[in-house]
């Protein structure tokens, strides 16, 4: 098989991977305008936010699906015996990723339009821009933890507070400038679009460049060399059949909070940013 037949066959099955997400995202988006049609009254803000919701959880699940799936059920290995580089695996996932959100994002303007939810909606400081950005660091930042951290789950949770870290660092440095300007504290304005976008680009192109090189480095990674027999492990460890007093309790605990510590900092993290 030539490189370029390969790469073909890895852009459809990829596609074929991604596709039921799109579809569900789509039913979805599609049943929550109805449901917001029929509810009386000022209904433009939930349609707005239904809209705005379909490509921002795309984007957040999107690394996990193409990434974490694969190294769950294992298919990376079988992939590793394909004509194709690592730098060409990466990027084939990253752009059908990128393709994926930009289709979410038209059905999405579509069903806006049709529906008249974007005509309702003022943008007087001019942050809307900062709505499709914003999705396209989450999308990067989906693929940097899915291919750095072993579980889809775990990687999904971490994605929440790191979301929030352009966010955070724009209104750091707002407040800054406000200190400055005022020498009276902090103040706590909001930061202007332009501020956050530079901030939302940063953070994109730091992600992007770390999980880029997690992925070409997993993609590389040698084989895990052949465990051990039974009987090699006794010859190497025979204490191990020697009867412990030690009570297991504690070995358990350290065992749960080494495997998943991933998933204890991300619920950590999770809880401090939303008591801030």
């Amino acid at each position: 098989m030539s490189r370029s037949m390969a790469l073909k066959q890895l852009w459809w099955k990829e596609w074929r991977q991604l596709f039921p997400l799109i579809g569900l995202l789509v039913l979805v988006g599609l049943f929550l305008q109805s449901m917001t049609l029929l509810i009386p009254g000022q209904i433009q803000w939930r349609q707005f936010l239904a809209l705005l919701g379909m490509p921002a959880l795309f984007a957040a699940g999107a690394g996990a699906l193409l990434v974490g799936q694969e190294k769950e059920s294992r298919t990376i290995d079988w992939l590793r015996m394909l004509p194709i580089a690592a730098d060409d695996f990466v990027r084939t996932k990253f752009l059908v990723a990128v393709v994926g959100l930009a289709i979410v994002w038209c059905v999405s303007g579509m069903l806006g339009f049709a529906t008249g939810a974007w005509a309702n909606v003022s943008d007087p400081q001019g942050r809307a821009f900062l709505w499709p950005l914003h999705s396209v660091f989450l999308l990067i930042l989906g693929f940097a933890t899915s291919w750095k951290l072993r579980s889809s789950m775990i990687a999904l949770l971490v994605v929440v507070p790191l979301a929030c870290l352009p966010l955070l660092f724009a209104g750091l440095h707002q407040s800054l400038l406000d200190w400055n300007a005022n020498r009276s504290g902090l103040l706590g304005n909001d930061p202007p679009p332009w501020l956050l976008a530079t901030y939302l680009v940063l953070f994109a192109a730091g992600f992007l460049f770390y999980g880029w090189r997690a992925g070409v480095a997993y993609f590389t990674a040698a084989a895990p060399p052949r465990s051990l027999g039974l009987s090699s492990q006794l010859a190497l460890h025979p204490q191990a059949l020697s009867y412990s007093r030690v009570s297991p309790a504690p070995a358990l605990l350290w065992q749960f909070a080494v495997q998943n510590r991933a998933a204890l900092i991300g619920l950590a993290l999770l809880q401090l940013f939303a008591i801030l």
